[in-house]
């Protein structure tokens, strides 16, 4: 999957690159659709594979537990939740931080809202050459955002491609995240 488009440092004016829409698990080669089930722990939520996956398997729609243990990457909940803003969530972006830090491309990303927390620009140019989004506090807002689920050496190299900012804990209710 070329991810050409995203590249923002040769592309800066496409900043922040195209956002995940749907609720997903970035494979090294592919996406898979996730359809989390009401009332049913996430890992319950079931993965529908892409034709490339499902050759040679009888179901094209699995829990998404199930799909992490076949390729031998971490369960949710060895996982943290990271709230992604700006170009953190485009898949295109994900799959080359990780890609350039040498780490698995195994991660499920859900789209939902992020309440009390608005998007704009943070007051500086990075190398590439654009203004970052950056989130900031914004009471009676709702925004929609981009959830991955990291494991630590996902976490880790993330953090290491974002030298300007720190990583922050929010708490509900204040900052009330609501997953699709």
């Amino acid at each position: 999957m070329s991810d050409t488009a995203d590249h923002l440092t040769s592309t800066p004016w496409s900043y922040p690159g195209a956002a995940i829409t749907r609720s997903t698990l970035l494979l090294p080669d592919c996406d898979h659709d996730i359809d989390p089930v009401h009332g049913r722990r996430l890992g319950a939520a079931r993965t529908s594979r892409c034709d490339q996956c499902r050759e040679g398997k009888r179901t094209r729609s699995v829990p998404l537990g199930h799909e992490l243990r076949r390729w031998n990457s971490m369960i949710l909940d060895s996982r943290t939740p990271v709230v992604s803003i700006g170009s953190n969530s485009s898949a295109a972006v994900l799959r080359r931080k990780m890609n350039n830090a040498g780490l698995s491309i195994v991660l499920p990303c859900l789209t939902g809202t992020l309440g009390n927390i608005a998007v704009g620009h943070s007051a500086h140019a990075s190398k590439g050459g654009y203004i970052p989004a950056a989130p900031y506090l914004r009471p009676g807002t709702v925004t929609p955002v981009v959830v991955a689920f990291l494991d630590e050496r996902q976490l880790d190299a993330l953090d290491r491609t974002e030298p300007n900012y720190s990583r922050v804990t929010l708490r509900a209710p204040a900052h009330a995240l609501t997953l699709a």
